[in-house]
């Protein structure tokens, strides 16, 4: 550096020359941008910005002992991006540095950008997977049947690749079926906008596009990161046509295979799924046609043996119905000998609960020996105590009501329940409706009993 700064700075004595600001900063520019014309650095991505003019302006920062190194980072609008970029990325980088000699600032001119490691790709994709699906983007009722047998195929691939070829051979083997080719991009930057557009396209042609297949060829984890991004999963999503994804190989998944009506493991296999063979085809419709001569003539089989069953008793209707005569004779004696059985089953109970209500009667307490005091005002008389306070009562029997004026009392301190202690054993003191009312009583509670089936009509 000493060889290269030494003529500009000193003259042909060897002493210091006095420069103005902008040779140092020109001077700067063109060894800065000499020396690095080519670099590949590593960092994270921080202050991302997209500016209206489709430039892209970030930092590339790294830490090193606590300290944060900090790059200036532009991606011009015409450099293609395999991916999404974001704050927090680790990515590495290839471009050209570039100084601005006006103010003494220097940058990196992006020219390529990758992921730094498949692990924090993976990781990043896997982050995106379960957002959607937890907002139910790849919910399976929200799946659209595959149509059997369509008549138009909108194919969304690269018109120069060896997928369409492919796809196109396969269904000259099998059902005829029109093909659509919207041409896109399968990845760089702009891949992803041609393919939501191509989508949107058919999307438009619903009324005659039946199926949409979107497929691509093999790649690396990055060649196939536009089909993990998010505005072309939510456009899938958003169609109203049925779509296959055939994406890669077999073992390949993005993540609009996950959001598709369908997935084929490989552009051959969505191309087969959509057309049968011819013969496969016939094979089937053979089977369909046998098996429906076989039902057809089991049910006319089944239908001719239950005509000549009812022929024959067209033949002898005064059989027939002398017979529907005997088995309701059948039916009717029985039903009227289970009714008889269960009338008198119960009778006898029913009788005895109507004495048991009789002798409980208004009328049945009277004749056992007992009576009912009303004062003049036609109000009964519960007390003892309250005899000195009238002047008329009335005496209801059984028979009869007794009418008492100027009655003199003679109240006696023996209780009720004495008095009647001192008569209970003597059955003299008992009218005959008692003795009737106790025997009746006691005969019930032994037969209280009854079985449930005497309760059963059938």
């Amino acid at each position: 550096m000493e060889n290269i700064l030494n003529p500009f700075t000193q003259d042909e004595n060897g002493q210091l020359r006095t420069l103005k600001v902008s040779e140092v900063s020109n001077v700067i520019k063109d060894i800065l941008e000499s020396a690095l014309n080519k670099v590949r650095i590593k960092g994270e991505i921080t202050g991302l910005k997209k500016a209206s003019s489709g430039h892209i302006y970030f930092d590339l920062k790294e830490k090193y002992n606590n300290v944060d190194y900090i790059i200036n980072a532009i991606i011009w609008k015409w450099t293609k991006i395999p991916f999404d970029i974001s704050d927090g990325q680790e990515v590495i980088i290839e471009g050209k540095i570039s100084s601005y000699s006006g103010k003494s600032s220097y940058n990196i001119i992006v020219e390529s950008i990758e992921i730094s490691g498949i692990g924090d790709l993976l990781k990043e994709i896997e982050e995106r997977r379960r957002r959607l699906e937890a907002n139910g983007i790849f919910d399976v009722s929200k799946k659209k049947p595959i149509p059997f047998l369509p008549e138009i195929i909108g194919v969304i691939t690269s018109e120069t690749g060896a997928v369409i070829r492919d796809i196109l051979h396969r269904l000259q083997e099998r059902v005829p079926v029109n093909v659509l080719l919207q041409s896109v991009p399968v990845q760089g930057e702009n891949a992803k906008y041609e393919i939501i557009k191509a989508i949107n396209n058919f999307n438009n042609m619903k009324d005659k596009v039946d199926l949409i297949i979107i497929a691509r060829g093999g790649g690396s984890l990055q060649d196939l990161m536009v089909f993990n991004d998010e505005d072309i999963v939510m456009a899938v999503f958003n169609c109203d046509i049925p779509v296959i994804s055939a994406i890669g190989h077999e073992t390949d998944w993005t993540l609009i295979d996950y959001v598709a009506d369908l997935r084929a493991p490989t552009p051959t296999a969505a191309a087969e799924s959509v057309a049968p063979l011819k013969s496969d085809l016939i094979a089937k419709f053979n089977d369909f046609n046998s098996n429906l001569y076989n039902n057809l003539f089991q049910n006319l089989d089944s239908l001719k043996e239950k005509l000549i069953s009812k022929f024959q008793i067209l033949q002898h209707p005064k059989q027939f119905v002398y017979d529907l005569s005997l088995r309701l004779d059948d039916k009717i004696k029985l039903f009227e000998l289970n009714v008889k059985n269960y009338i008198n089953n119960n009778l006898e109970i029913l009788k005895n609960i109507d004495m048991i209500f009789e002798s409980l009667s208004f009328k049945n307490v009277l004749k056992r020996g007992y009576s009912i005091i009303w004062n003049k005002d036609k109000k009964v008389i519960s007390s003892s105590l309250n005899f000195d306070k009238y002047d008329q009562i009335s005496i209801e029997f059984f028979d009869g009501v007794v009418d008492i004026n100027n009655y003199e009392t003679n109240i006696s301190n023996t209780s009720s329940d004495e008095f009647m202690t001192n008569k209970s054993d003597d059955n003299s003191y008992k009218s005959d409706t008692d003795i009737e009312s106790d025997n009746l009583i006691s005969k019930n509670k032994k037969s209280k009993k009854i079985d449930d089936k005497q309760g059963s009509l059938f």
